[in-house]
């Protein structure tokens, strides 16, 4: 029959004293001297956590009852002889503890053996220690969590590996992997979501976290303006055609014109004179990477001319990404002049 309970109470017998969470016991022969054997059931003497911990009683002399002491405050008594059966035991430890070092908790394991006689009992005790082993616990952060494309990101990595020789593996996400304990700062090349993964392994197993990065492509702003009349006055809404702004600032180089929502994505540009008129645009909230263009400028020119002038009566239109320009194509006849 066997029972559990904590270290200081009697076991058949047996008067323990608290040692920690472990037990001891003081030899004592009264009768015929006993001498307890036993050990664990394998050769083994550090086992993972959650595994089970098997202890035989190989005592051969004559007995009456026994007791195993696991050490973490739990005793087990038996009557009767010794017994070939291996006693398991699981230590309820957290799993995910950080013990640091080589991540082990050592262990005391007390067999006593007792046999009582006319004269009184004799008693005796031997200990075996083993280990406990944890797996490694992963933990990091990552900063920036949103980022543009080539802007650098960077990790640490604050990992109990309870282990004096762990592995680790990073994985970014796209489709890069670093060995490293403490890997260099990342870039990353396309816009997306990543989910950067590290794995920390020992010699009891693994564990596994993650965190996800957000990066964002770089920004352009490439407007489209588009006049309806070629010849003073003049107005437009421009298209403001931009990529990962979050603002933008409309302004005149050059000329004098009215702008409503300067700094809105479609303001209404007004141009009351002839000549040449320099825009530029300035986006706000561009991303970082080197690849990004968060500004833009533009000219053009309006002309004295027929109010019926447009782009395809009269005026050459010429328009590129950079610049926009409007020439008159041909001497206006004098009775509009």
């Amino acid at each position: 029959m066997a029972h559990s309970n904590i270290c200081i109470f009697n076991v058949y017998g047996f008067y323990l004293n608290s040692s920690g969470q472990g037990c001891t016991i003081t030899p004592q022969s009264q009768c015929t001297s006993v001498n307890a054997v036993g050990g664990v059931c394998s050769s083994q003497t550090i086992f993972c956590i959650g595994d089970s911990v098997g202890f035989e009683n190989r005592t051969v002399t004559t007995i009456d009852s026994s007791f195993i002491c696991w050490g973490d405050g739990t005793v087990e008594g038996f009557s009767g002889p010794a017994s070939s059966i291996c006693r398991k035991h699981f230590y309820n430890f957290p799993p995910d503890s950080c013990v640091g070092g080589d991540g082990q908790i050592p262990i005391t394991i007390t067999l006593g053996v007792l046999k009582r006689c006319a004269a009184g009992m004799s008693y005796h005790g031997i200990q075996t220690g083993i280990a406990i082993k944890f797996r490694p616990k992963a933990v990091f952060t990552l900063s920036p969590g949103n980022v543009c494309v080539y802007e650098p990101v960077t990790f640490s990595n604050s990992s109990c590996p309870n282990s004096l020789t762990p592995t680790y593996l990073w994985n970014f996400g796209d489709g890069t992997t670093s060995t490293l304990q403490n890997p260099p700062s990342h870039q990353y090349t396309s816009s997306g979501n990543y989910t950067v993964t590290l794995t920390i392994s020992n010699s009891c197993g693994s564990a596994t976290t993650s965190q996800t990065v957000l990066v964002r492509p770089a920004t352009t702003v490439s407007p489209v303006i588009t006049l309806a009349n070629t010849c003073a006055p003049g107005n437009f809404i421009p298209d403001v055609n931009s990529h990962n702004a979050t603002g933008f600032l409309w302004s005149f180089t050059t000329g004098t014109g009215t702008i409503i929502l300067p700094i809105d994505s479609q303001p209404y540009f007004t141009l009351n004179n002839a000549g040449p008129y320099g825009i530029h645009l300035q986006a706000t909230g561009c991303c970082s990477a080197p690849t990004s263009d968060c500004s833009w400028d533009t000219t053009l020119t309006l002309y004295n001319g027929p109010t019926t002038c447009k782009p395809n009566s009269g005026c050459l239109w010429e328009h590129n990404i950079k610049s926009i320009k409007l020439f008159q194509h041909k001497r206006w006849n004098s009775q509009f002049i």
